[in-house]
């Protein structure tokens, strides 16, 4: 195709003097050269959702802190180290993210495949990789250690708020319930 676009050049300079041919595969011609962006875009949109979630639940947290208040300062009157009680809270996280992975996995297999069935046959062809696609074991492992490490980050400061309660005000409130502290009313209005 060199050969051919240079002695195109010589019998044609006018017409052809910006132009060389540059050749490659169907399949590759048929990419569109934004590609990139876009799925750098819907990357940076799935990763807001997380974020999004991630601050709800966290603020969901805070709530059921505040409601177990009366318990976390009763273990911590009787001797309850805090450690101990960010480590009950956090693995209470953790149960709730270990639920949360097969039905977040399930969800996207149904999706993918109501996907895969919906794509035109005739465009198939053109999309590098679409018969490949599929849950493996890679995206497993990738899922279970985002699923994991967002719930260590979105639990890790409503735990910290739990875990140190005013022991003698929690006490001494006994089973009534009030409004939010204002530190409670703080982090919950941030989240």
């Amino acid at each position: 195709m060199t050969i051919i676009g240079n002695r195109l050049r010589q019998e044609h300079p006018i017409e052809n003097e910006r132009y060389s041919p540059y050749v490659q595969s169907f399949t590759s011609g048929m990419i569109d050269q934004g590609m990139d962006r876009i799925l750098g875009m819907v990357q940076i949109g799935a990763l807001l959702v997380l974020v999004i979630g991630g601050a709800n639940i966290a603020n969901l947290l805070l709530a059921r802190g505040w409601d177990r208040r009366r318990e976390i300062a009763l273990r911590l009157a009787i001797g309850a180290g805090r450690v101990r009680l960010l480590r009950q809270l956090l693995i209470e996280s953790a149960v709730l993210s270990a639920i949360a992975i097969p039905i977040s996995l399930a969800f996207a297999w149904v999706s993918l495949q109501l996907l895969k069935s919906t794509m035109p046959a005739r465009i198939l062809p053109f999309v590098p990789g679409w018969n490949d696609m599929d849950i493996d074991g890679r995206l497993l492992i990738v899922i279970s250690i985002v699923a994991l490490v967002a719930s260590v980050l979105f639990s890790i400061f409503p735990a910290l708020h739990s875990s140190k309660p005013d022991v003698v005000h929690a006490l001494r409130d006994g089973g009534r319930s009030g409004t939010a502290g204002r530190s409670s009313r703080v982090m919950r209005g941030a989240l």
